[in-house]
C-alpha cells in the first residue's frame, strides 16, 4: 500500500485485521487529521451489497452527535478499497 490513498496521506497504522486497516491520516483537501478505515473489497464476497449497506449506514450515522460517538466525515471507494473517514 502506498503512503497515499485518494486525497488521504497515511501517517501511521493504528490497527489491522484480515478485513480492514485503520490509519491515522491527513485529509489533503480539508487539512484535517482523521481515522481512516480502509476495507479491502476483494476480500468481500458480495461487493455490491456490502458497499450499498455501508453507504446507507453511513448516511444514517452522519447526523449523530454526541461526545461518546466519533463523527463520521464520509465514506467512499478508491479502486478496490472502501474508505471511511472519522474523527
Amino acid at each position: 500500500m502506498s503512503d497515499k490513498i485518494g486525497h488521504f496521506e497515511l501517517v501511521t497504522q493504528l490497527a489491522q485485521s484480515p478485513f480492514a486497516t485503520v490509519h491515522k491520516a491527513s485529509d489533503t483537501e480539508s487539512q484535517q487529521t482523521v481515522a481512516l478505515k480502509v476495507v479491502r473489497l476483494d476480500a468481500v464476497a458480495d461487493r455490491s451489497a456490502f458497499t450499498k449497506a455501508v453507504f446507507e449506514e453511513a448516511e444514517r450515522a452522519k447526523p449523530l452527535n454526541s461526545h461518546n460517538i466519533a463523527g463520521l466525515f464520509g465514506v467512499g471507494d478508491e479502486s478496490d478499497l472502501l474508505l471511511a473517514a472519522s474523527e
